[in-house]
């Protein structure tokens, strides 16, 4: 028969090595996890002004409206030949140049109308919109070029969505370094990205399954 200090030496040892058991198991399968970044700059690219241009016997049914990455655009074409020139605004705020990688036609009520950006390339990472600059361009709203006749319907409303990205030909350096570090029932891994364009950085870590075993906003310094 096992006396009461026997007994309570067994039970501290039993306790210990589930301890040390849950601690090495941790530390295991952090080591071994498989992941990747994604980096993100802040994104801090925004329209600021929609205004109406020069038309030819066009106009505007209703004020257009904007929010940080779309416009509205409400026109009335009263002639075959009628067109509505609004001039956009872009503000980049950050200190990254940007272009206008991509357009979405959100919205299009009136089939027969079609639009046109002038002033500014989509898709071209050359035709930049430069940090901490404003840049101007236009959509033209006008008839399909096929249409014969004025359709019944002479209104319309656009919604575009303009899709920002960074003009960086080269993408970021991302660095996963081996060190890790158990403290108690913690274990750290160290993860380093560096880019020299990049000043504000999302950094997100994903094991091998996608699940999201890290996510931090970090300022880097120098690089």
């Amino acid at each position: 028969m096992l006396d009461n200090r026997t007994g309570v030496f067994l039970a501290s040892m039993f306790i210990a090595v589930c301890f040390v058991s849950m601690g090495y198991g941790s530390l295991a399968s952090n080591l071994l996890i498989s992941g990747e970044a994604n980096i993100r700059v802040k994104k801090d690219v925004r329209i600021t002004d929609v205004t109406l241009g020069n038309s030819s016997t066009g106009y505007e049914t209703y004020e257009p409206e904007f929010y940080i990455e779309g416009i509205r655009v409400y026109t009335t074409l009263p002639e075959l030949t009628s067109k509505v020139i609004y001039q956009i605004t872009v503000q980049n705020r950050t200190d990254i140049d940007h272009y206008i990688e991509s357009i979405e036609e959100l919205q299009n009520t009136n089939t027969d109308m079609k639009y046109e950006i002038k002033g500014i390339e989509v898709g071209n990472p050359t035709d930049i919109i430069r940090a901490e600059e404003n840049k101007s361009f236009t959509i033209e709203i006008s008839y399909k070029d096929d249409l014969q006749k004025l359709p019944d319907n002479t209104s319309g409303m656009f919604e575009i969505k303009f899709n920002f990205k960074v003009a960086d030909a080269d993408p970021p350096v991302v660095t996963f370094s081996p060190e890790a570090g158990c403290y108690g029932e913690y274990t750290t891994v160290t993860i380093r990205a560096i880019d020299e364009n990049f000043d504000y950085m999302e950094i997100e870590v994903r094991n091998s399954s996608g699940v999201v075993t890290a996510k931090s906003n970090s300022k880097v310094i120098g690089g």
